[in-house]
C-alpha cells in the first residue's frame, strides 16, 4: 500500500507541473475517455492543437519517469 502512495503522489506532481491547457486536454483524454476530435470541439480548439498537447503531456511524463 505504502508504494501505491509514493506512485500516486509522484504522478499528482508531476501532472501539476503540466501547464493548465495541456493538462486539461491530458484528463479529458486519458481520465475522462474523450476522443481528440470531441475534445477539440468541446475546448475551440483544433485536432492538432490537442494532439500536440497530449504528446506533451506523455514527454513531460516519460522525462519525469526517466529521471526518477
Amino acid at each position: 500500500m505504502k508504494e501505491h502512495k509514493i506512485f500516486a503522489a509522484f504522478y499528482d506532481r508531476m501532472l501539476r507541473r503540466l501547464k493548465p491547457r495541456t493538462l486539461e486536454i491530458f484528463l479529458l483524454s486519458r481520465i475522462d475517455g474523450y476522443r481528440y476530435a470531441e475534445i477539440a470541439t468541446r475546448l475551440g480548439v483544433s485536432n492538432w492543437t490537442v494532439k500536440r498537447e497530449i504528446m506533451k503531456a506523455i514527454a513531460h511524463i516519460d522525462r519525469a519517469r526517466k529521471s526518477r
